[in-house]
């Protein structure tokens, strides 16, 4: 670990910043390091804002106004706002992103869905029946796959055996190298 890098470390610690947003503003100087090809102390405050620049510009940082129509705005932020709220997207290591938490998991999304019915007094859905191919393919398409498509006789099921193959011997060990 470099001096640099060690120094940042320890002043997010003295300003009691979680350990994942410390290792969240490690990974925003490593990529402003990696855009630049050199180490963070030898990057100047202005090379920085081109690089504000370049995120907000050149990469067409925008966001939708819903207070205004939702129409399409460039984001102008000051430096320290852009990377707070750039780095809230930022996972920890070892962390994975998860689309469900709460009731909607699902270890338990059926008994906690059944426990907000139960205290929102909602009546509980109706089961669904599954449809079969056969009723997919005759909604989807209106054939009827489970009848002859000349006669219109229904068609019979019938279970394969096993595949049973005729018994071979392995076939002779083949030496590529004379071992003599």
């Amino acid at each position: 670990m470099t001096p640099l890098r060690k120094r940042m470390i320890r002043e997010l610690e003295l300003r009691r910043k979680a350990p994942g947003t410390v290792s969240s503003y490690v990974k925003a100087v490593e990529e402003l390091a990696r855009y630049y090809r050199r180490s963070p102390d030898r990057i100047s405050t202005e090379e920085i804002r081109d690089y504000m620049h370049f995120l907000i510009v050149g990469k067409k940082l925008s966001y939708r106004d819903r207070s205004n129509g939702n129409r399409r705005k460039i984001a102008s932020l000051p430096g320290e706002e852009f990377l707070r709220r750039l780095l809230l997207h930022v996972l920890p290591p070892g962390f994975m992103r998860i689309r469900h938490y709460g009731f909607l998991a699902n270890r338990a999304k059926k008994t906690c869905l059944a426990q907000c019915r139960e205290q929102l007094g909602a009546p509980a859905p109706e089961p669904v029946e599954a449809k079969t191919v056969a009723d997919w393919v005759r909604d989807l398409r209106g054939i009827d796959i489970t009848r002859c498509p000349h006669c219109g006789a229904p068609l019979e099921r019938e279970e394969l055996s096993p595949l049973r193959l005729p018994f071979h011997s392995p076939p002779p060990s083949l030496s590529y190298w004379d071992t003599s």
